[in-house]
């Protein structure tokens, strides 16, 4: 008997932030950050109706490895899917500042509390204005 095949668990490709929009969030965007994370954002504009869309940066010079910085991003990318809030319609960059590559159990945990913490603030943020 063949297993039921697995959901996907990629980003749709509307939800990603392309060149175009990522040049507009660092021209425009504000910036919230902490210690593992800097995040600039800026709304939606034209493309209501989407949802939050985002792209993310974990830099070669601080992740050397290919496993390290796909780690991170898959961190990010589960983060974010469980926190994002409905209704609300930004674009978002997200860089990953630190050194630790999250091999262990404990920082991996320290970095999903730190940008969980930074992606309510970025709600609370775009809800006050």
């Amino acid at each position: 008997m063949v297993p039921p095949p697995v959901k996907a668990q990629g980003l749709p490709r509307i939800k990603r932030l392309h060149k175009a929009g990522v040049e507009r969030v660092l021209s425009r965007g504000r910036r919230i950050q902490c210690r593992s994370f800097d995040i600039q954002f800026v709304g939606a504009g034209r493309l209501a109706g989407v949802g939050a869309r985002f792209a993310i940066s974990a830099p070669k010079k601080l992740l050397p490895t290919a496993v390290a910085r796909n780690r991170v991003k898959r961190l990010v990318r589960e983060v974010f899917r469980a926190c994002e809030a409905g209704g609300l319609e930004y674009d978002v960059l997200i860089r990953y500042r630190l050194k630790d590559d999250c091999r262990t159990e404990s920082s991996r945990l320290r970095v999903r509390m730190e940008l969980r913490q930074l992606l309510v603030k970025l709600a609370s943020t775009f809800e006050a204005a």
